[in-house]
């Protein structure tokens, strides 16, 4: 049994004033990663209608983190992280402002999540504290309770946040949400 390679919380889309000269608010690209979850190449494989954007998307995905590939050999108890060429699906919203978790690409459902089924709408409420001098982040009281997910998705805002030209654009201490709604194909 083979499992993907599956993209971790934090990779960077390029500047929304670039992103908004794409006649198309998505991407896809062909990408190798590597044993190591590393990016070592990565192209567009179709056109988002604006060579600036062409030519920064896949830039963008070579700083990106995976989980690498594994390969599971049912006579033996332990995997094998193998490289591998796959495909990235991009999506963005044209009007995201600068500050919010959309600069990032959303994490990809992770393999446990998706066995044990878990579908739903996580919202997770974020502020930039200037006393403590950092973003705090929480989940939404009446987010489902899915393990996984909450979790991912956690990681995925402050993954994000973590990136200066982010977290600075965040005005302080206002609070805003971000929806982020998991579910399965």
């Amino acid at each position: 049994m083979r499992l993907g390679s599956v993209l971790l919380p934090g990779c960077l889309l390029p500047a929304p004033f670039l992103l908004a000269q794409a006649a198309v608010a998505r991407a896809t690209l062909t990408i190798s990663v590597d044993a190591a979850g590393e990016v070592s190449a990565a192209s567009m494989a179709e056109s988002t209608g604006s060579a600036a954007v062409d030519a920064a998307l896949p830039g963008a995905v070579l700083k990106c983190k995976f989980s690498p590939a594994f390969e599971i050999d049912a006579s033996a108890p332990a995997r094998k992280v193998v490289a591998e060429q796959r495909t990235l699906d991009l999506a963005w919203l044209p009007s995201a402002p600068a500050y919010s978790p959309h600069r990032c690409i959303s994490p990809e459902y992770p393999h446990a999540a998706r066995r044990a089924e878990e579908t739903g709408r996580i919202v997770v409420l974020f502020r930039r504290d200037v006393a403590a001098g950092k973003i705090v982040s929480q989940l939404q009281a009446d987010s489902p309770p899915l393990r996984t997910l909450r979790a991912l998705t956690l990681n995925a805002v402050a993954a994000c946040m973590a990136h200066d030209e982010v977290s600075t654009a965040v005005p302080a201490d206002k609070v805003f949400s971000v929806m982020y709604d998991w579910r399965l194909q």
